[in-house]
């Protein structure tokens, strides 16, 4: 009775988006950050206590570049073409000019964290603190950096820093302020605190015209400017805290990571649509959408490893994963109707007789589909957590 009643709430409720996962080279290890060139093609992805690896096609391989193996990277940031790629490591930003397959140190710095970098690569930015929080600047491709710069601010920490495909107008979060925003970086004076809020934002991204930003809290609300930061509007949410957030250059897809999934809005932020479940902290989008990269978790064995996954966000695809989850899968077998449909709907559904057979021959499935429902109704996803607290605390205290 039980297995019949799940068949027909299959039938009934379900629309189906099949992710199939294939493993990668990339070694498992908690991925600090990611970064997509325009094109999707080459990638970076830059591990806590690790290394820092690329990929040229499209995180089918991944090889090992030539970073200290132990050099404790929070972040990383690509250009348009993917040529150029500035990372923060713990105490040192280090640059590359191929793709990320060579890096050197650039300048050393105590406490390095996020990174930004324009459309053609020619300015990079960084945030660091000695004593108290500062930004470092290059406006010559990382041959040199101007140190001590930003507002004049109170905030105790700057968690985020953005810049415009120009490389002119430059967005920060400061903690226990809001958003500040310049078209001239080296002069004090003309920040302006543009979006004034005592809530955390942890992540801001540029695309189009718009500046977008999201909160690091519950719901996780979004704002966006579309004149370069200098006016803020609410838009939608999405029910977890904001980890992560990309922008395409249309300025209308966005994709935001959270503890418990992957959301996209295809409306400038208004609504989300939730499309892939596990618990990740940070992404990257190419130029046209049709392709993602996002870090995050999932679990083996009841021992929790950190991932890295990469498909395309809208449709039916492959998921290159360094870990293929089992929940994570099961969950993208029967992901719900909510979730974004490209334009060709006979890629969107499985046919009844696999789900028939799915639905049928495992109470285990059945198990997973009422944890989705809960899903749903109830906002949280209660498989694959918790996670390994402690270094999600090392994650967010470099946020």
């Amino acid at each position: 009775m039980f297995v019949t009643i799940f068949v027909v709430f299959v039938f009934v409720t379900l629309v189906g988006r099949v992710y199939a996962q294939t493993q990668t080279s990339l070694p498992k290890a908690f991925y600090g950050g990611v970064s997509s060139d325009f094109s999707g093609t080459y990638l970076t992805a830059v591990a806590i206590n690790g290394p820092i690896y690329y990929s040229n096609d499209s995180g089918v391989s991944w090889k090992l570049s030539d970073a200290p193996i132990r050099g404790s990277y929070f972040d990383v940031a690509a250009s348009s073409t993917g040529n150029y790629v500035i990372a923060a490591a713990f105490s040192a930003i280090l640059l590359s000019a191929d793709y990320g397959q060579h890096f050197t140190n650039a300048v050393n710095l105590t406490n390095t964290d996020k990174v930004a970098i324009s459309g053609s690569g020619q300015f990079m930015l960084s945030v660091y603190s000695s004593e108290r929080w500062h930004l470092a600047y290059s406006n010559n491709y990382g041959a040199s950096f101007m140190l001590g710069l930003g507002p004049n601010s109170n905030g105790s920490s700057c968690t985020n820093v953005a810049i415009d495909t120009s490389g002119t107008y430059v967005v920060i979060s400061v903690l226990n302020e809001g958003l500040w925003t310049t078209n001239n970086i080296t002069d004090p004076l003309a920040w302006k605190l543009t979006y004034e809020t005592k809530a955390k934002i942890y992540e801001i991204a540029f695309g189009g015209t718009s500046f977008y930003a999201g909160y690091l809290s519950s719901p996780g609300y979004v704002v966006q400017s579309t004149n370069y930061g200098y006016n803020w509007t609410v838009k939608g949410s999405v029910s977890d805290p904001i980890t992560s957030i990309a922008v395409d250059s249309t300025g209308v897809n966005v994709l935001v990571t959270t503890y418990f999934g992957l959301y996209l809005s295809q409306d400038s932020g208004s609504s989300f649509d939730w499309i892939y479940s596990a618990e990740l902290y940070e992404c990257a989008m190419n130029g046209n959408t049709t392709f993602a990269v996002f870090a995050g978790a999932a679990t083996g064995s009841n021992t929790y490893y950190y991932n890295v996954i990469v498909g395309n966000p809208c449709k039916n695809t492959t998921i290159y994963t360094s870990f293929p989850s089992y929940c994570s899968f099961l969950f993208s077998l029967v992901e719900m109707a909510a979730g974004p449909a490209d334009n060709d709907s006979d890629d969107d559904a499985i046919s009844p007789g696999i789900i028939a057979a799915i639905a049928i021959g495992s109470f285990a499935f059945c198990c997973v589909v009422a944890c989705v429902f809960i899903r749903l109704y109830f906002g949280r996803l209660l498989i694959c957590w918790p996670a390994n607290e402690s270094l999600k605390e090392t994650f967010l205290s470099k946020a």
